[in-house]
C-alpha cells in the first residue's frame, strides 16, 4: 500500500519477499487472503480519498480483518438480482473463501448482468454467520464455506458500481494475490530443496551418505532446476504487476510454472 494511503509503500518485489518468508517457514497465515488481496483492491476502488482512508486506516492497523469473495477465477461469481426491492445475491452453490473465519468483513464482488459490469460491497462477516461454514484447508490455513444465495445487500454497503474501474481493480488485486501465492510457493520450494539436500548428505546407508546415490543425486538436480525456474518466473511476474499490458500473461505464466514445481517437490 502507498505511504500517500498509509502504507508502507514497499512495493511488490518488498511484499513478494515477505511472502517467501512466509512459505520458507509453512505459516499458515491467511496473509494474501486477508491482507495483499482486499488492501490492493480498495487501494484501487473508484471511490473518494476520504471513504479509502476510512476503508484502510482499521485494516493497516489490524482492528479490521476483511476477506473478498467473487474475485476466484475457479468459482462462479455471485450475480445480482432483484434491484427492484433492493439487490439480491443469486449464487448457485457455496463460494470457498480464505480468512473468512478469522475476518470482521467481507468484501463482496458480484456480477450485476449481461454488460453491467461488477460491483462491490463491503458486509459486516457478523451478519453473515448462519451462511459461514468454517472449515480448514489441508495445510491448516482458515477457510469457510458461504452461502450468498439470496442474500439480499444493504445499499450502505455499496461501495462501487457500473464503473470499469472496478473491474480493473478486481483484477488488479486478483493478480496482485496470485503473484504473492507464487512467492509462498517458492519460499516453500527453497526450503524444501535446503532440507532434503542436508537429509542426502547426512543420512547414510549401506555405509554411505545418501547423496551418493545417483538416482537421488538427479532427483535434487530437478528439484534445484524446477525451483530456479519457478523463482526466475516469479521475479517477472512481480516485476510485470505494474504493466497493465503484460501484467496478466506474465502472471498466468508464474502461476502455471510454480504450482506445478511446487507438486513436484512436495513429493
Amino acid at each position: 500500500i502507498p505511504e500517500s494511503l498509509g502504507g508502507s509503500g514497499g512495493g511488490p518485489a518488498t511484499l513478494a519477499a515477505v511472502c517467501e518468508a512466509f512459505g520458507a517457514g509453512l505459516l499458515p497465515l491467511p496473509f494474501v487472503a486477508l491482507a495483499v488481496l482486499p488492501g490492493q483492491l480498495i487501494a484501487r476502488l473508484p471511490i473518494t480519498p476520504a471513504a479509502r482512508s476510512a476503508l484502510l486506516a482499521p485494516m493497516l492497523s489490524g482492528e479490521r480483518r476483511v476477506a473478498v469473495v467473487g474475485t476466484d477465477p475457479a468459482q462462479s461469481a455471485p450475480r445480482l438480482a432483484g434491484e427492484g426491492s433492493g439487490p439480491v445475491l443469486r449464487a448457485p452453490e457455496p463460494l470457498v473463501v480464505a480468512g473468512a473465519g478469522l475476518a470482521t468483513h467481507v468484501l463482496v464482488a458480484a456480477t450485476q448482468g449481461a454488460g453491467a459490469g461488477q460491483g462491490v460491497w463491503l458486509l459486516e462477516a457478523g451478519a453473515l454467520a448462519g451462511r459461514l461454514e468454517p472449515s480448514r484447508a489441508i495445510d491448516g490455513r482458515d477457510l469457510a464455506l458461504l452461502d450468498l444465495d439470496g442474500l439480499a445487500l444493504p445499499p450502505e454497503g455499496r461501495l462501487a458500481s457500473d464503473d470499469p474501474a472496478v473491474e480493473a481493480a478486481l483484477e488488479h488485486a486478483r493478480d496482485h494475490a496470485l503473484v504473492m501465492g507464487c512467492a509462498e510457493m517458492v519460499g516453500a520450494m527453497r526450503e524444501a530443496l535446503r532440507v532434503t539436500r542436508e537429509h542426502l548428505q547426512t543420512r547414510r546407508q549401506f555405509g554411505t551418505p545418501l547423496a551418493e546415490f545417483q538416482a537421488l543425486r538427479h532427483r535434487l538436480a530437478v528439484m534445484h532446476a524446477e525451483s530456479v525456474m519457478a523463482t526466475a518466473i516469479t521475479a517477472r511476474a512481480v516485476a510485470a504487476l505494474g504493466d497493465e499490458a503484460g501484467r496478466a500473461r506474465r502472471v498466468a505464466a508464474a502461476r502455471a510454472r510454480s504450482a506445478r514445481a511446487a507438486l513436484l517437490e512436495a513429493t
